[in-house]
């Protein structure tokens, strides 16, 4: 169905934006640019994935979607060991 494409690549969008948000301000604390990185930088990164969190939330609901946000998470604080 249409509507669930759409839900899909929405959800997907989210989740994406989550990590990439997450693996920002993770670079920002640990990464080689730690020292410079300042903290309302980072601050925006968190607090953009956790709006980011509140949308996937509202999109298909706490239980789902959860997961997936500590997955995101999860993946993103792998990357910056990479």
């Amino acid at each position: 169905m249409v509507g669930n494409d759409n839900n899909h690549s929405e959800v997907a969008r989210l989740v994406a934006q989550i990590e990439a948000e997450y693996a920002a301000a993770c670079a920002g604390m640990y990464g080689l640019s730690a020292g410079s990185a300042r903290h309302d930088v980072i601050q925006a990164r968190m607090s953009r994935a956790q709006e980011l969190g509140e949308q996937l939330i509202e999109c298909i609901g706490e239980e789902a979607a959860l997961p997936l946000i500590v997955e995101a998470m999860d993946s993103a604080s792998r990357h910056k060991v990479n």
